[in-house]
């Protein structure tokens, strides 16, 4: 996970307080780009090549790219773009972005296997490209109001600019319904949700905004609608292990959750095939009723993993911590086990 942020200006103060809001999204390097035309921020958590070479934002001729995310078929289409003459610097996926984006246009996403939100300005036509994910696994929002255009990783640092945010009340009526925000909208009027699969375009001349979807998860169910439910089910096994083998290259160990239930169980699995020891974690809850640790274990002994568990419990600083990490109205309240879940984690991994 990292964080990234950008407007429309120049102004290396703003920027440096928007990184230093998303510090807990990339804890191991900070920077930035400032011209005449854009400020560009970036913290990050670093995966693939921990050196200096994946500090970002990351420059090739007239682009600059700030990302978050991870790119599984890196490395296929850095084998590529070598044999189109790209010489690289790094092992990371951010340069590979960089120079897909240089060879192909906007239609470099198209190729990508992963996760993204990511931003690149090109300084030759004026412009910023902003790009999330097929899914929306990772957040991506922008603020708009014809003359100022600032996007971020978090709410939080875009309103740290000098602006007169009032609350959408459309939002609100989603979030009583929903239990949450969603399409494009976010809480307060003038700020938008990136859709997953979705890309934008910026004029910096003519603060033109043009967004485009590159994916459409419905039609693509239909699509596959017209095909064999036994060829389907025959592919699963196969989709499956090769999306959790390309979720396990990193340059940093790498661990599981697990629940006991069916797709946590799976997953561990799977990457027990490959890797015979790697760490699991498990969170339990005092009411048996929801308690899932039994059925955890079982299956770490089964597969022979280390597996760690702890219970669940909820105080004032814990309940303050999740809270000051939510921008908007959120009422799924799984949120807390999975802070305290991740939070146990990351001591290892």
């Amino acid at each position: 996970m990292c964080g990234i942020a950008g407007f429309n200006r120049p102004d290396q103060e703003l920027i440096a307080r928007m990184n230093q809001s998303l510090i807990h999204r990339g804890p191991d390097m900070e920077g930035s780009y400032v011209d005449a035309h854009v400020s560009l921020g970036n913290r990050r958590l670093a995966i693939q090549d921990t050196s200096q070479r994946g500090r970002q934002p990351m420059s090739h001729e007239n682009l600059v790219i700030v990302f978050n995310g991870e790119i599984y078929n890196f490395r296929e289409l850095r084998e590529q773009l070598e044999s189109e003459g790209y010489q690289f610097q790094s092992e990371t996926d951010t340069e590979v972005v960089l120079y897909a984006y240089h060879k192909w246009g906007p239609a470099a996403v198209e190729k990508f296997n992963g996760m993204w939100g990511l931003c690149i300005y090109d300084k030759e036509r004026q412009t910023l490209f902003l790009s999330r994910d097929r899914f929306g696994i990772k957040p991506l929002y922008y603020y708009s109001d014809g003359e100022k255009f600032i996007f971020a990783s978090e709410l939080r640092a875009i309103t740290l600019d000098n602006l007169n945010l009032d609350i959408d009340l459309r939002a609100v009526n989603f979030y009583f319904y929903q239990k949450y925000i969603g399409g494009d909208l976010t809480i307060y009027k003038n700020c938008f949700k990136l859709r997953p699969g979705e890309n934008l375009l910026y004029r910096l001349d003519t603060h033109q905004l043009t967004r485009t979807a590159y994916y459409d998860l419905e039609r693509e169910v239909v699509r596959h609608q017209a095909r064999p439910v036994a060829e389907r089910l025959d592919e699963v096994e196969q989709t499956l292990a090769s999306a959790v083998n390309a979720r396990l290259v990193a340059d940093v160990p790498v661990g599981g959750f697990l629940s006991g239930g069916v797709d946590s169980s799976i997953i561990c699995a799977l990457v027990h095939e490959g890797r015979q020891q790697f760490p699991t974690f498990s969170v339990g809850f005092q009411d048996a009723s929801y308690d899932e640790v039994k059925f955890a274990d079982i299956v770490a002994t089964h597969l022979g993993t280390d597996h760690q568990s702890e219970y669940f419990e909820i105080n004032e600083e814990t309940a303050e911590q999740v809270l000051g990490g939510i921008d908007e109205p959120f009422g799924d309240s799984s949120i807390l086990p999975t802070y305290l879940l991740c939070k146990m984690a990351r001591r290892q991994v």
